[in-house]
């Protein structure tokens, strides 16, 4: 046996447990990680582990999983991280419980942090087939990576990936009959009909988007339960109890019919009015947003909860409204605002400020004097702040007006 990727080595679905019988070097004192891509439909890892070579010698280690860096094809951002553990003195397999989310078909770096110790501990690898790195002098896993050291190996460190979910695409028609239970259960797209019936208990939950007709019909108890946006038609009818319970927003007709008790619940407002300042800034960061994916920025809005990238370029964006005056003389209600749309590009110390300018270029040209959906624009400014602690920042300030119409 050798140390293959899929098998004992990057991500698997079993988890190894012979030796792997590769070559070896010590580990201990330094970082050591791998890359490999998760499989389609998987999007957990339940497991993490390394294969230990060697025995007598004992050390702490540290398992983790690092997001992947394209332009350097190193890692980046640790994402995840087990507790120091003591390796013990015996040779083999070491490994650690985990519950971390992760994104199908997406590239990610496996890695193992060992403490210096007298002597050596070792880690199996195969010496050519994947590409490894190696961050060195370290008494825990660094975040982020910071070494840029690379190689052509794969390690004998492995994830075993689960799917958290069962994903699947409905399509046609589907039906559940039983005397007992009947249950339908879709994760994702539902189309056309779909029925469940039963003389106990009929449930039909669907967590994304219906389309067409969704019916509930049982002798004792109908529940249907959808998560998210729902268009056509729905019915629930029981001669005990109709449930209908609906977190998000409705769209189409709905009936619920029982003749016991019929219940109706809609927790968020079947339609909300969007106001002018709302749908102002709206239509600007939706009109950035298609920029950005065009030029594959990365950027977040105002009170977005994501993290920024540690290591890369990254945009702040943010619609800042002005004073308000009165457009026409008179009792009119006609009104003109102004404002700024500011984006903040930054970059971390060091890696110069020519794609920021670059890139600034890109986006005052999308703004300078142009009409999205009657908001006028004006000349964009460049303003180069400098660097603001550990980054470098470029401030881009796009001057607008709009005319708010009477109601």
């Amino acid at each position: 046996m050798a140390v293959v990727l899929g098998t004992n080595a990057g991500f698997v679905t079993v988890a190894p447990v012979a030796d792997p019988f590769g070559s070896s070097f010590g580990v201990d004192g330094s970082a050591r990680a791998h890359k490999h891509t998760t499989p389609a439909g998987l999007d957990k890892i339940s497991e993490i582990g390394w294969y230990k070579n060697n025995v007598s010698n004992v050390g702490d280690y540290e398992l983790g999983l690092y997001a992947h860096v394209v332009g350097t094809d190193l890692p980046g951002a640790l994402l995840h991280s087990t507790v120091a553990t003591t390796s013990g003195n015996a040779a083999g397999w070491l490994t650690q419980a985990v519950d971390w989310e992760v994104i199908p078909e997406t590239i990610y770096w496996l890695a193992v942090q060992v403490d210096n110790v007298s002597g050596s501990i070792n880690l199996d690898y195969t010496a050519t087939g994947n590409r490894d790195s190696i961050d060195t002098g370290l008494a825990a896993l660094p975040n982020p990576w910071v070494n840029a050291a690379a190689s052509t190996r794969i390690l004998a460190i492995y994830a075993v990936a689960e799917a958290s979910i069962i994903f699947s695409e409905l399509s046609g028609t589907i039906s559940a009959v039983s005397n007992a239970v009947a249950g339908i259960s879709a994760n994702i797209q539902l189309a056309a009909v779909t029925a469940g019936v039963s003389s106990a208990v009929a449930f039909l939950s669907v967590t994304t988007r219906v389309s067409g007709s969704v019916g509930a019909s049982s002798g004792a108890t109908a529940f249907l339960s959808v998560a998210t946006p729902l268009v056509g038609s729905v019915s629930g009818v029981s001669i005990a109890t109709g449930n209908l319970g609906l977190p998000v927003s409705l769209a189409g007709s709905l009936t619920a019919t029982s003749s016991a008790t019929g219940r109706l619940r809609v927790t968020q407002r079947t339609q909300r009015t969007i106001g002018f300042y709302e749908r102002t800034a709206n239509q600007i960061t939706t009109y950035f947003q298609g920029i950005a994916d065009t030029n594959s920025f990365v950027v977040r809005f105002d009170n977005d909860p994501r993290d920024t990238p540690a290591d890369d370029v990254w945009y702040l964006a943010s619609v800042d409204f002005g004073v308000a005056n009165q457009h026409e003389l008179g009792t009119t209600t006609s009104f003109r605002v102004v404002g700024n749309f500011s984006v903040r590009s930054q970059n971390i110390t060091g890696a110069g400020i020519g794609v920021l300018l670059e890139n600034s270029d890109t986006i005052t040209a999308a703004f300078r004097a142009i009409n999205v959906d009657r908001i006028i624009f004006g000349i964009p400014r460049i303003n180069n702040t400098g660097r603001i602690g550990d980054n470098f920042q470029i401030n881009i300030t796009c001057p607008f007006m709009i005319d708010k119409q009477p109601a």
